[in-house]
């Protein structure tokens, strides 16, 4: 009881956060940044794909360095142009006045002379312009400053998004079709066959709606980025479904990876630990989330928040590939203590692909498309995001199909009546063996504690 409370805590908590974190969301490509009391000697602010005859508008306000200007430019901005990252440029801004060397090629660099100052960069080269700021002095400083980029293309026009995003709206709206004819493939079955519907089929439904809503909202929201800089309000509902259907997705991973519904109609307490882990783990992942979609650029709490979704992310897909093999784990062995149950377990035998299944897509999604960005040629971002959905798809539709309501399926087999014994059986296995555990390390630590009490 404690831990279904403990659970219905986190989920409230998790919606009141989301919530007041979304309240102050504006996102936009014409972007405010402030820095305050920053002594580092020099950031990454902003990378963006630039063509030839695109610009970069710099608008500086209430600029304070605490000891003035100087004439010497000790304060100011580099834009760095290339193809890919290139770490040993990356060393060189942290520990070198790069402002003052005027050899550093594909660099420009401008310094500020004044507390308010408007700084209008021409692109003459294609390639990722990355902004840096840049303190020669090492003094705290403070500023604010509206950063706009876009290309133009033939007609004059303005594009806000960058070279590789720029087929976004399109993209984000192809995968939200091919969902939407997903999501209604799998109605069609579940009402056909709703005899045998359960409730992990109910929150498939659920999932492909979310990433629906979330792909053609996300379409809307780059098309307006892209056209005036700005989502117009987009990416509130997008937001939202985004966040919705990471968690539902984790959920539903969990709930299948710990038989429920399946082989079992009950969550053991080992279970509802697990899934409070998950939850809470998300609502850390969430805020994170949209602390680096809205915070400031460049600033010390924005590279903070950014690393912490990183480590947050990865250390929920591992509770949760943890979980599924543990799951496995302690079935098999509780099986091997009784015959009967090993019927149950020839069944779970075919979670085995689901387990594969898991692992593969985490490492595509989590591992493998961040190799992708920081290795792909400018100008192709939107490869590594497509590849991203791709995977997502197949794997929704690989789950989909295994997880299927069918009537015969092999998965289903232990909940029927003549099964129940040997479900029974299992779970008392599992609960004897691990009473015995608990057992033995009380006997360990008992005697532990008398020996050290006499040898005192």
């Amino acid at each position: 009881k404690n831990n279904a409370d403990a659970m219905k805590a986190n989920w409230v908590l998790l919606c009141l956060t989301t919530i007041v974190s979304l309240l102050h969301c504006t996102r936009g490509l014409v972007n405010h940044v402030s820095i305050e009391d920053d002594s580092r000697h020099g950031f990454l602010i902003n990378r963006f794909g630039l063509e030839k005859g695109g610009e970069i508008i710099l608008t500086i306000s209430n600029f304070d360095s605490h000891q003035g200007l100087s004439r010497e430019p000790e304060f100011g901005f580099l834009i760095n142009v290339r193809d890919r990252s290139d770490m040993d440029f990356d060393l060189k801004v942290r520990k070198q006045c790069l402002l003052r060397d005027k050899k550093t090629n594909h660099t420009t660099g401008y310094a500020i002379t004044s507390k308010n100052q408007t700084i209008i960069h021409k692109v003459t080269e294609g390639g990722y312009h990355h902004l840096f700021f840049e303190n020669c002095r090492g003094s705290p400083v403070s500023f604010d400053m509206v950063l706009v980029q876009y290309n133009v293309d033939s007609e004059g026009n303005k594009n806000y998004l960058s070279v590789g995003e720029s087929s976004f709206p399109i993209i984000y709206l192809v995968f939200g079709v091919v969902n939407a004819i997903a999501l209604g493939v799998w109605i069609v079955i579940s009402w056909k066959r709703r005899a045998v519907v359960n409730l992990v089929h109910g929150l498939m439904g659920i999932l492909i709606l979310l990433k629906t809503f979330s792909l053609f909202c996300s379409s809307i929201e780059n098309h307006y980025l892209s056209t005036v800089g700005d989502a117009s309000g987009w990416e509130f509902p997008y937001y939202i479904f985004t966040i919705g259907k990471t968690i539902m997705t984790f959920v539903i991973i969990g709930l299948i990876g710990s038989g429920y519904n399946f082989f079992k109609f009950y969550m053991s307490d080992r279970d509802r630990k697990v899934f409070a882990t998950i939850i809470g783990l998300q609502l850390l992942a969430n805020i994170a989330q949209i602390e680096v979609w809205e915070g400031n650029l460049g600033s010390q709490s924005w590279r903070s928040w950014a690393i912490v979704l990183q480590v947050v992310d990865i250390a929920c897909c591992l509770a949760v590939a943890f979980h599924v093999s543990m799951t496995k784990r302690h079935l098999v062995q509780a099986a091997e203590t009784d015959g009967k149950a090993a019927r149950v377990v020839k069944q779970l035998h075919l979670f085995r692909s689901f387990y594969i299944s898991v692992l593969v897509y985490l490492y595509l999604t989590r591992v493998l498309v961040v190799m992708l960005d920081s290795g792909l040629p400018w100008g192709l971002e939107w490869f590594s995001f497509m590849f991203k959905e791709l995977v997502t798809l197949v794997f929704y539709l690989v789950i989909g199909f295994k997880f299927r309501p069918v009537q015969d399926s092999p998965y289903f087999e232990a909940t029927t009546s003549d099964t129940e014994d040997d479900e029974e059986i299992l779970f008392e296995n599992m609960t004897h063996r691990e009473k015995e555990k608990e057992k033995d390390m009380g006997d360990i630590s008992t005697t532990g504690s008398i020996n050290s009490i006499s040898d005192i």
